[in-house]
């Protein structure tokens, strides 16, 4: 298969897995998207000095793996590689979204954030974590 083909394939394979995923997993539709070749490297945010470091970045590592079936391919079965597409879209979303929340989770702890919430109304919850909210306002409100 020509080098140019292969390419083209995996890019739109890629594009539909981030777009699909977004679709089935929908926090990941509201968040935005960096290239990992634009975002700072651990090299920016790291340092020797602890006081100088922070929690606020770090890489969500994802994988997913599939296979590719020449038969289908070349039998040009369009249900089967959609449906491929889509267990990789839907594993994709997951993984990322919960590699995301346990990075939410951690920072929360880091800076005392967390509150527990196990066993507890609702609503006395609810006020715990908005009394740790700062809120300013401008002369708009």
């Amino acid at each position: 298969m020509p080098e140019e083909l292969a390419d083209g394939a995996a890019r739109w394979f890629s594009c539909v897995v981030t777009q699909w995923s977004a679709a089935l997993h929908p926090i990941l539709g509201q968040i935005g998207h960096e290239k990992s070749s634009e975002a700072p490297s651990d090299v920016d945010f790291g340092s020797a000095d602890d006081a100088l470091s922070t929690p606020l970045y770090r890489p969500i590592r994802i994988g997913v793996e599939t296979t590719v079936d020449l038969e289908e391919v070349l039998a040009f079965d369009v249900s089967a590689t959609l449906a491929r597409l889509y267990e990789m879209a839907d594993e994709w979303g997951g993984q990322l979204v919960r590699g995301m929340l346990e990075h939410i989770s951690h920072v929360s702890d880091v800076y005392g954030r967390t509150v527990d919430a196990s066993g507890r109304d609702f609503v006395e919850v609810l006020i715990e974590s908005l009394d740790g909210l700062e809120i300013d306002f401008d002369e708009k409100d």
